[in-house]
């Protein structure tokens, strides 16, 4: 009886460590992850190019109503509300373009700080125009 034990447990073990080293020697590709961030970050960055047309606009209508910034008591609430509006989405826009922009440099970053099983590979070579340079992460 335990040498039967002795054998299955021996087998165990080799199956373990055999499935561990092709675990480690499988080479390990860029994951997608990165990719996604840096596309919701080109969404923000469109978001806030949205958002920035509408705020010049609604700013541009606020001054067309008060030519010379003198106004008439009618119009004056209207002009002010669409300048404050106009002023409202010029700082969503801001926002959105910092969020935006540091999740494409965030998700660069990623892509290319995250290690991977292959080897970097730079390069040096001459040129009629000079010197070329490269590298392959």
């Amino acid at each position: 009886m335990p040498k039967t034990t002795l054998a299955l447990f021996l087998c165990v073990l080799t199956v373990a460590s055999s499935a561990h080293a092709q675990t480690a020697a499988a080479p390990r590709e860029h994951s997608t992850a990165p990719w996604i961030l840096i596309g919701v970050g080109v969404g923000g960055t469109l978001a806030g190019f949205a958002l920035i047309l509408a705020g010049t606009n609604d700013i541009s209508d606020a001054k067309k109503q008060c030519p010379n910034n003198v106004c008439s008591s009618t119009v004056l609430a209207y002009a002010q509300d669409e300048d404050q509006r106009g002023k409202t989405l010029a700082l969503a826009s801001a926002i959105a373009f910092s969020v935006g922009g540091a999740a494409v440099l965030g998700g660069l970053l990623w892509h290319f700080l995250e290690p991977t099983n292959k080897p970097a590979h730079a390069w040096m070579a001459p040129t009629l125009g000079g010197i070329a340079f490269g590298s392959r992460f």
